[in-house]
């Protein structure tokens, strides 16, 4: 076996998958929330760095709308006690699909007409975030947020965002991983931040473990092995507010993909916790069942 030279290529992956370096397609399934500016800014990023990879979405998947990220920097920047968000309406998008009425997914919009959808993010601007502002007891929109709804330029142009993802991607069911003879899951973010860590009201809204995957697996006829492989960084680290056991404000490190922010803040570091890291891994492994075994890549 030939190992393959290095690629000497970096990217901070949000949308598509890490594979793509390699040519694999990506396949996000309906528990990815879609941000048709971020793809398409990161699509163009990697094409510049000479990957084209296939993209597949699930048309159940839900897409984030310029105001559920408004939403989300507007409610995290009023509390007093920071939860820790990236500020990109990721929570705001899965609270505001919960009700039908507000609700679109990728595969909905994809047939509706351009004045449908305006008509839909006018819906949002004007009946759902005066709601949403009055079950958390926000009186006013605050500046500058209070201009962005203003602007017609926001709807312009995500509006082309989102015809940019449908002419560069195609919808598609979950059946099609048995297409293919090898398929990787990779998750977006660690153990600690999935909804049943513990660590609530600091975590994301999404499972971030075995959960999203299993479903997928069932449906999967070539009853494949299952391995599974956990990264973990020598250090312990966490970007945003919440609890950091042991954590240590001497100790710094170089990285490139946690930079402070206006929303996250700057990065926290603590010496590694292993007792935590098996405890956090073990939960997650009881759900795969017998088939599986874990590596953990350090």
């Amino acid at each position: 076996v030939v190992a393959p030279k290095p690629l000497n290529r970096t990217h901070v992956f949000k949308h598509q998958g890490a594979g793509g370096f390699r040519g694999a397609a990506t396949y996000m399934d309906r528990g990815v929330v879609i941000h048709p500016t971020i793809f398409r800014e990161e699509d163009r990023e990697l094409a510049a760095k000479g990957v084209q990879a296939e993209i597949m979405i699930h048309p159940g998947a839900l897409v984030t709308t310029p105001y559920d990220m408004m939403l989300n920097q507007m409610i995290e920047r009023s509390r007093t006690g920071r939860h820790g968000s990236c500020g990109y309406g990721f929570n705001e998008t899965k609270q505001r699909s919960l009700d039908t009425k507000y609700r679109k997914t990728i595969g909905m919009l994809v047939e509706i007409t351009d004045h449908e959808l305006r008509e839909w993010l006018e819906l949002i601007r004007t009946e759902y975030i005066p709601l949403r502002l009055a079950y958390l007891g926000i009186s006013e929109v605050p500046a500058p947020f209070d201009e962005f709804l203003t602007y017609e330029s926001v709807v312009d142009e995500w509006i082309a965002d989102l015809d940019y993802l449908f002419q560069n991607t195609r919808m598609v069911g979950p059946n099609i991983i048995n297409k293919y003879a090898n398929v990787v899951f990779e998750q977006s973010q660690g153990l600690a931040l999935s909804r049943d860590s513990g660590y609530f009201p600091h975590v994301t809204r999404e499972y971030t473990g075995a959960d999203n995957i299993l479903p997928l697996i069932a449906l999967d006829q070539g009853n494949r092995d299952i391995e599974v492989t956990y990264m973990v960084r020598a250090y312990c680290n966490k970007h945003g507010a919440g609890p950091l056991p042991y954590e240590d404000p001497e100790l710094k490190y170089i990285d490139e993909t946690n930079a402070p922010n206006e929303w996250q803040g700057a990065p926290r570091y603590a010496p590694l916790n292993l007792d935590l890291l098996f405890e956090l891994i073990s939960a997650d492994m009881k759900k795969y069942g017998d088939n599986a075994y874990f590596i953990l890549n350090m």
